[in-house]
């Protein structure tokens, strides 16, 4: 059939050629070449080589984070937890970009020897859990391996006010740069 097909296409461009296609009107050209490309069907386009393949991914394990620079790795959930040290006590914190201020369970609080007064608690905050009674206080740093803040404002929720501590933006604030890159959380000092 193909042969036939091409056979026909070439008598049709043989005859147009014959004939002079300039001597033809505008309505016949068009419909003489109609025909042949109808007969002979268009060829498909040549083979393009395929693109190269994009670059595969660094392992986050193989990319170690930069000199001045502190790497996170994601837990199973998808969040930054790192093991701080807040005035020379480790502590385990949710970094989270959402919270102003460092905050402090009081747990935590109690565990690096910070313990507001009743009447300090007199602030109060929206949290992922609702409204909470909060102090405010001032920590002499808080360190993230290599990278360390001095003098950090900081809040202390009552009992059972806050589930964990989260390093808030006044830590991460202090930072040169805060990125995601290749899923981990990198801190710049």
């Amino acid at each position: 059939m193909d042969i036939v097909k091409g056979a026909v296409g070439c008598a049709v461009v043989a005859l147009l050629a014959a004939h002079q296609l300039s001597t033809l009107d505008a309505g016949r050209r068009a419909a003489l070449w109609g025909a042949a490309r109808a007969v002979v069907g268009t060829a498909p386009p040549p083979p393009q080589p395929s693109p190269p393949a994009p670059p595969r991914p660094i392992p986050v394990a193989a990319a170690p984070a930069a000199f001045g620079e502190e790497a996170v790795a994601p837990d199973r959930f998808g969040q930054y937890r790192a093991s701080v040290e807040i005035d020379g006590e480790r502590l385990p914190a949710l970094v989270d970009t959402g919270a102003s201020f460092v905050a402090l369970s009081a747990e935590d609080a109690d565990r690096i020897g910070l313990r507001p007064r009743p009447a300090d608690f007199r602030y109060t905050v929206s949290t992922a859990n609702g409204p909470a009674q909060v102090a405010k206080v001032q920590l002499a740093s808080v360190r993230l391996g290599g990278i360390e803040v001095r003098d950090v404002t900081a809040l202390v929720g009552g009992r059972g006010q806050l589930g964990q501590t989260l390093l808030g933006m006044s830590f991460l604030s202090r930072l040169s740069g805060v990125r995601i890159d290749h899923g981990r959380l990198l801190l710049t000092r």
